[in-house]
């Protein structure tokens, strides 16, 4: 949860890189239609979306983040929700949730109830794309990394620690100068988790998706041992199929 000095410098530190990301969309879904994009954050990939042609909504649980993609996304509809309740008004072709809003959710359960949502939102043929940590990231690289970034008066400083299997904290620590040599200081502590690969293949046959890929994120290539973080997309069935249709994951 994100709250109002976090949001002002958000997209700047770091700034994500979303060519990748868009690269990925695309190829599996070249026809622009509606989308809403789960855990939107400040509405970057909204409004990217929307530059070519898709039809947006969003959701964040953060009221800063909202307001901060509201602002950025004036034609689209962006409400305050959680990943297990946001609003289903009408189906949509594409449901998108990324950079690492599914490790946020503190259960299995919780990931479990975004899948079967997500499907619940997509058209017969729809496309849900999302990113998730890979353990082998947490379990190799959270070991106490800090890193620090300004922009103008204010300092983030980014600290991650390792606190299980594939379970870890990032602590956000803001420096504001507010007058002179005042300054102002927020902190946020983020739980993150990630999850096995076959289990979340499972999951996602169980909420009834078919035709499900996972690849690298930055490479777009075959996922590794090395690979950081997995993207993944994975299909509502055609209203032709059958029932009992194979699964496949790449």
């Amino acid at each position: 949860m994100f709250g109002e000095d976090a949001v002002s410098i958000y997209d700047r530190c770091p700034s994500p890189v979303f060519d990748r990301l868009l690269e990925f969309i695309h190829a599996r879904a070249p026809s622009a239609g509606r989308l809403i994009d789960v855990g939107c954050g400040t509405g970057s990939l909204i409004a990217l979306l929307a530059r070519r042609g898709w039809k947006c909504a969003g959701c964040d649980p953060s009221a800063a983040m909202v307001l901060a993609a509201k602002a950025k996304n004036r034609s689209a509809t962006i409400t305050a929700a959680g990943a297990d309740d946001f609003p289903i008004e009408f189906p949509v072709d594409l449901v998108t949730c990324t950079f690492d809003v599914v490790n946020h959710f503190h259960t299995l359960r919780l990931v479990g109830t975004f899948f079967r949502r997500a499907r619940r939102a997509l058209r017969p043929g729809g496309l849900l794309v999302f990113d998730t940590l890979t353990p082998g990231d947490i379990n190799r690289n959270w070991m106490g990394y800090i890193e620090v970034d300004r922009v103008g008066d204010t300092y983030m400083v980014r600290s991650g620690a390792r606190t299980g299997d594939g379970k870890g904290t990032l602590t956000y620590e803001i420096f504001r100068r507010v007058h002179g040599d005042d300054w102002r200081r927020s902190v946020e502590v983020h739980a993150l988790r990630a999850f096995d690969r076959v289990w979340m293949l499972d999951a996602l046959r169980a909420s009834g998706f078919v035709n499900i890929e996972v690849v690298d994120a930055m490479t777009l290539r075959r996922a590794t041992a090395r690979t950081v973080r997995w993207l993944v997309a994975a299909r509502a069935p055609h209203a032709t199929a059958t029932r009992g249709a194979a699964n496949q994951a790449h």
